[in-house]
Formats: C-alpha cells, sequence, structure tokens
C-alpha cells in the first residue's frame, strides 16, 4: 500500500513538472547478483549463505541541487532466493561530466513475503533491513543510461540463534548492472 502512494505521489509530481528542467523522472531495470553472507560467532560446519542472479525494476525521481550535483531516490523491486523486496534508495549524485556520475547513498530492503520465504519455524526473517549504496553510472545521448551497483548489507535479515554458536548474522549485498530511461 505505501508503494502504491509513493506512486501516485511520484506521478501527480511528473504532471506538475513537466516544463522543470531540474527534475527528472524515469524507469530502470536489469540483473543483478547476490549474496547472503551468513556468520556466527562460533564457527559451525554447514552455516554459509546463499546466491544467485536475480532482476530488478523500478521507478526513480532525481533533483538538480547544485550544479553537477543530484539527489536521486528510487523505489525498486527485486527477489533474492525466494524473498522478494521493496527496495527504497537515495542517492547523492556527481557528475563529474556530461556521460559520467558517481553515486552514493542508504538503501532500506522492506521484505515482502517474510511468511513463505522461510521453511523454518524457529527462523524469523526481519521485515526490513538497511545497506550502503554506491555506484557509476553513464549517460548516453538518447535519454538512456547505464547503470553498475553495489550494495552493502549493514543489518541482517534473520532472527535465529544456533545455540551455543550465537546468533547466525545474514546480510544481503548485491552487484547490479542495468538499464535505465530519463522522461
Amino acid at each position: 500500500m505505501r508503494v502504491l502512494c509513493v506512486l501516485l505521489f511520484l506521478s501527480s509530481i511528473v504532471v506538475n513538472a513537466q516544463e522543470d528542467k531540474s527534475l527528472y523522472f524515469g524507469l530502470k531495470g536489469g540483473v543483478h547478483y547476490y549474496n547472503l553472507k551468513a556468520s556466527i560467532e562460533e564457527p559451525v560446519s554447514g552455516v554459509a549463505g546463499s546466491s544467485g542472479v536475480s532482476g530488478y525494476g523500478g521507478v526513480f525521481a532525481e533533483i538538480l541541487i547544485k550544479k553537477r550535483v543530484y539527489l536521486n531516490t528510487e523505489i525498486i523491486y527485486s527477489n533474492t532466493y525466494r524473498v522478494n523486496f521493496i527496495q527504497s534508495v537515495t542517492h547523492l549524485r556527481y557528475k563529474f561530466n556530461k556521460r559520467w556520475s558517481l553515486g552514493l547513498g542508504p538503501q532500506i530492503d522492506f521484505v515482502l513475503n517474510s511468511e513463505d520465504a522461510i521453511e523454518e519455524d524457529d527462523v524469523i526473517l526481519k521485515k526490513k533491513s538497511f545497506s550502503v549504496d554506491f555506484g557509476v553510472q553513464y549517460d548516453f545521448k538518447n535519454n538512456m543510461f547505464f547503470e553498475t551497483r553495489y550494495a552493502i548489507g549493514l543489518t541482517s535479515l534473520l532472527d535465529y540463534n544456533l545455540n551455543e554458536a550465537g546468533p547466525l548474522t545474514t546480510k544481503l549485498n548485491s552487484l547490479r548492472f542495468g538499464l535505465g530511461y530519463v522522461f
């Protein structure tokens, strides 16, 4: 429901800001390689994590703050090891020239299907996690761009205790490659 409200809000801004050259909107999508990195306080055999490749897609809005400095916010849907996420990413982007830019900012991962994703009764999937996201973007001449980004998980996705070994920490890291279109 929150995502729908945000999308409706962004749509209303698009209608009012079509002539404003400092506000941009667009779509993006691509593939991402994810790694669920598992660790515990005391080593136990069989605890490693999971990795794989999946797709992502979403919408973004970007506003010019100052010459070459942009604030970019986006809502992205992604799937990682049976878990569906809505990810909210905010970047401060610096454009080195007309084509290349570098972005850095926080990412919040909202879990959509926490009850169905984990089959263990004593494992609890958290509703959200936090990451740091950074990347590089190359802008083409036709309103399209290519991006590559890396997100480093800061908080654990699971609440699970392995008795004497201690709590299991599972952090989500991802590497993304995608294309986008600016309206």
